[in-house]
């Protein structure tokens, strides 16, 4: 019970942590100079000239070799890139897993491509086990790292990369016109700028990862992230919201009623505060956990074997299972009615042809001698044959309830993702951790204030499972002189203890 009545987390997700892939491109460029010299066949990029492609800026460009790339790259759009099944192939925050032509066999592949973010340290994806000092950088509403000390304090003199932004809108990915090093362009005012928070379950936390704040949609989240709401560590001034442990402590002033924005908006100061049922809550970047909503499988890739599940306009990322025992206990392994490759296990299949050929790649290219794994995929592996990919029916874990309460206020019990799910501004019903584990939490609906009185099980609400919460009292280690004492809680059993499932 008291992980429940004393939660300070920020926010808690189902998460795993997903290092970043230094992965290095080797581009046959021979003669690339002389090349140039000669005549085009067309005028447009990409077409055929003397001895390779026409490039972007009109010089004829040699033709990539894929004997000449790394493993596990593949030659694209005239360039060695490196083949993918989801961002967790590619590189951090600036590069995305998208979908090309294999120039040599004119398959259909996926391949990490660049995406017009800069590459900018305690941002996107950067770990921060030791608490907010670790997110050290700041965003625009649009999602796009600033740097207004950009080019030594000037940055009006950081302006574009015609190169690496050729395509790209937005693109912040920039080099000083002073001296040309590479450079952060912030896309808004200076004053627009945000810093990124730790979104984290306290001090240590491994699954612990720096997000944007202040979003509107999703399209202002990195790949992989949703537009979503955490409780903030501060009061609202004049009131008890945000007064109850599960919403933290912290130094900074209460928020004033002036500061809240109307639905979809910000304030004045760009924020996103807004009244929840408990706490203050602020609108963030998170990654796309179980029940987050998704429109296809690439947007569930922040984590490991998830997959977008459901009909169009009413799909959520959930985790992949074989039976239900792989499951939590609100959920049944169920299965979705398509096929994926096992390894590439984002791409859609018919027969095992379907799926993309892999190859026994280093793990760290760096490290040419360490671990192997399939690229893409990322199955350990020891030679190509063991990345021999199979199409199979998928089932995955899904929520007996549904990821959501299908109307305000949420249920006892019932299935929630965000405190908005539960109740309405002030109501004390929000969505609360119940169980599972760090990695894997429980979330359920449930009344912060204690109001149902009872002196048995049997005068408390049932759970979905059937179950009626629990009376509190001595067998629970609740004493008399308690303020919970004889109050409903959760459902509770010798053996899982306070749980909405028994």
């Amino acid at each position: 019970m008291t992980r429940l009545l004393a939660r300070q987390d920020v926010a808690s997700t189902r998460r795993a942590a997903r290092p970043l892939r230094w992965l290095w491109r080797a581009v046959a460029l021979g003669g690339l100079a002389a090349l140039s010299t000669f005549a085009a066949c067309s005028t447009e990029p990409g077409e055929k000239c003397v001895g390779g492609k026409l490039a972007a800026d009109g010089s004829c460009a040699p033709l990539c070799d894929p004997s000449k790339c790394l493993p596990g790259n593949l030659c694209v759009d005239n360039q060695c890139l490196v083949q993918c099944d989801t961002e967790a192939d590619c590189y951090g925050v600036v590069e995305d897993c998208v979908a090309g032509v294999d120039d040599t066999t004119g398959k259909d592949v996926n391949v990490c491509k660049l995406n017009g973010h800069a590459a900018v340290g305690g941002g996107w994806d950067k770990s921060c086990a030791f608490g907010q000092v670790e997110c050290a950088a700041s965003s625009c509403p649009n999602g796009f790292e600033c740097d207004v000390a950009a080019c030594g304090g000037h940055p009006e003199l950081c302006l574009a990369d015609p190169v690496a932004c050729a395509g790209k809108t937005p693109c912040n990915v920039g080099r000083c016109s002073s001296d040309g090093t590479p450079c952060t362009v912030t896309l808004c005012a200076a004053a627009e700028c945000r810093p990124f928070t730790c979104i984290t379950d306290g001090s240590g936390d491994a699954f612990s990862y720096c997000a944007a704040t202040d979003c509107l949609e999703d399209s202002e989240c990195a790949t992989g992230y949703y537009c979503g709401e955490v409780p903030v560590p501060r009061e609202l001034c004049g009131s008890n919201v945000g007064s109850h442990p599960r919403c933290g402590t912290s130094l900074e002033p209460c928020i004033d009623p002036s500061q809240l924005a109307a639905p979809g908006t910000r304030n004045a100061a760009g924020e996103t505060y807004f009244e929840g049922p408990v706490c203050v809550e602020r609108r963030v970047c998170l990654k796309r956990n179980p029940c987050a909503d998704c429109s296809n499988h690439r947007d569930c890739a922040a984590l490991p074997d998830q997959l977008c599940i459901g009909a169009e306009g009413n799909a959520q990322c959930q985790t992949l299972c074989a039976t239900d025992a792989q499951c939590l206990r609100d959920e049944t392994c169920t299965p979705t009615g398509f096929k994926t490759c096992k390894n590439a296990h984002t791409t859609t299949c018919a027969v095992d042809a379907d799926c993309p050929a892999a190859k026994c790649a280093p793990k760290d290219p760096a490290i040419p001698d360490g671990p192997m794994q399939c690229a893409p995929g990322g199955t350990p592996c020891t030679a190509d044959a063991d990345c021999a990919d199979t199409c199979l029916d998928r089932n995955a874990c899904v929520p007996n309830t549904g990821c959501r309460p299908a109307a305000l206020p949420g249920g006892f019990c019932q299935h929630c993702v965000a405190d908005s799910d539960c109740g309405a501004a002030g109501s004390n019903v929000a969505c609360a951790d119940v169980g599972g584990s760090l990695s894997q939490p429980e979330y359920a609906c449930f009344d912060y204030s204690f109001e149902i009185s009872c002196t048995s099980a049997s005068q408390c609400p049932t759970a979905p499972s059937g179950a009626h919460g629990a009376c509190l009292n001595e067998t629970h280690g609740v004493d008399p002189g308690s303020s919970v004492y004889h109050k409903c809680y959760l459902p509770f059993d010798a053996q899982d203890g306070f749980t909405c499932w028994p």
